[in-house]
């Protein structure tokens, strides 16, 4: 469910890309059909009408691959809670996914800002990780899921000192 609500809020995202492919195709289309294109006459109504639909779709791929992280990053870290959550809760043997979701948009309120940092400090191991093509993984990722946990373990303690 929560992979679910994440492709719903990437589809802004997904669809700029989608135009940044398409402008790119209109633009091979136009050069491989005019080769002289350096010095092609810019004021040709082809060539406008060309630069035209290529600037449009260009520019709103950007602003939709723009608009569309601006409504993903938030709501990845509002739903980075519910693995832990969900184990927390099987243990206890009630499981619903709504409340979980639920649950980690709650913890995670006025705490996305603090795992964007701690996802950035650890940005250095993953770069380790794939400049030694996964070998060093074995490593590197129990120390940052261990991260996670004590993060998510934080939180917890947090909460529950707030009420």
């Amino acid at each position: 469910l929560k992979r679910f609500y994440l492709f719903l809020w990437s589809i802004p995202n997904l669809v700029g890309v989608y135009f940044l492919f398409y402008s790119n195709l209109l633009a091979r289309r136009f050069v491989a059909l005019h080769p002289e294109f350096p010095k092609l006459d810019l004021s040709s109504l082809e060539t406008e009408q060309f630069l035209m639909t290529f600037g449009l779709y260009f520019f709103a791929s950007l602003i939709l691959m723009i608009v569309g992280n601006i409504l993903y990053v938030p709501q990845y870290y509002a739903y980075s809670q519910v693995e832990f959550l969900l184990c927390d809760t099987l243990d206890l043997g009630q499981a619903k996914p709504r409340q979980i979701l639920k649950t980690s948009r709650f913890l995670m309120k006025g705490y996305k800002f603090q795992r964007f940092v701690l996802d950035l400090q650890l940005l250095p191991w993953y770069f380790l990780n794939w400049l030694t093509f996964g070998i060093a993984s074995f490593s590197i990722l129990p120390y940052i899921q261990n991260n996670h946990i004590f993060f998510y373990r934080a939180l917890l303690a947090r909460k529950r000192r707030n009420g």
